[in-house]
């Protein structure tokens, strides 16, 4: 796989269809990436995104896994890094709320525990060695950024119920499991090994992983993960609307949340201004 001649300052990447939607309907002068012969296999698109705090754009890059898991997001991050050489990568899409949050809410990972390595014994034990960490910049400016709501406005989807989605900073729990039942013997291990878990999702200890080596390299990169909320995982025993049916419900509005709060924070600006030169953005 060749390095593109394009670059971009920020990498977007997402699983689903709805995910990849949501986020491509807030980009301007959307375009196919340029082909040099080689297969695209994470549809990558290249658009533009107005900062007025810079005077000028970041340029994006917007690509799909298809897939989920933690291997697929790590291939597709090594991908992304090779072929674009941002300075940040924003993994955007939904996930299962585990405390604090309601469906449509979104949460900014702060540390995501990566669940599966751990040892069998009578139980499942978890262990911390596959833990990563948001970079601190884009974390403490999303977090800033999540004060105001300002962000609603960028919602395009109606919810399935009125709700005013709020959002909160937390640890997630990645693995390659669709957690449904929280209380089931295997994952209640390790809600106790992590009991402040925010919320569980598939592919940001792939994402982490990825960069990580790549910063093993020397590669500047910063790494943040935005999910919106599309389902609340809850025991067998609840006679509530549960698992895959909540989800398809709620999956389009969560992708649009989590959308728009990624595309105004970088619309309000990153740590780091675009590399490409100023332009005007008020003619």
């Amino acid at each position: 796989m060749s390095a593109s001649p394009e670059s971009v300052d920020v990498v977007i990447l997402t699983v689903l269809p709805a995910e990849y939607k949501a986020v491509c309907d807030h980009v301007e002068q959307l375009r196919p990436a340029i082909s040099l012969g080689d297969a695209n296999l994470y549809a990558w698109k290249i658009g533009e995104v107005p900062c007025l705090n810079f005077g000028n754009a970041y340029t994006i890059g917007i690509g799909m896994l298809g897939r989920a898991g933690n291997p697929q997001s790590a291939l597709a991050t090594v991908d992304a890094l090779k072929r674009w050489k941002p300075r940040y990568i924003l993994f955007v899409g939904i996930a299962g709320g585990l405390s604090g949050l309601n469906k449509g809410d979104v949460v900014i990972a702060d540390v995501v525990h990566g669940y599966e390595y751990g040892k069998i014994e009578n139980v499942f034990n978890p262990r911390d060695n596959w833990t990563y960490k948001a970079d601190i910049g884009l974390l403490n400016g999303a977090n800033a950024h999540s004060l105001s709501s300002d962000w609603h406005n960028k919602i395009r989807t109606t919810p399935p119920v009125e709700c005013l989605p709020k959002v909160v900073s937390g640890e997630v729990a990645s693995g390659d499991k669709v957690v449904d039942d929280p209380s089931n013997d295997f994952f209640a291990q390790v809600t106790s090994r992590w009991p402040k878990l925010s919320a569980v999702e598939m592919e940001g200890a792939g994402v982490g992983a990825a960069i990580e080596q790549a910063q093993s390299y020397g590669s500047s990169i910063g790494f943040l993960m935005i999910r919106g909320i599309s389902d609340l995982p809850r025991s067998l025993a609840t006679t509530e609307q549960r698992g895959t049916q909540e989800r398809d419900s709620w999956k389009d509005y969560a992708a649009a949340t989590a959308a728009a709060f990624t595309i105004s924070f970088v619309t309000n600006g990153l740590p780091m201004s675009p590399a490409r030169s100023a332009v005007s953005l008020t003619s």
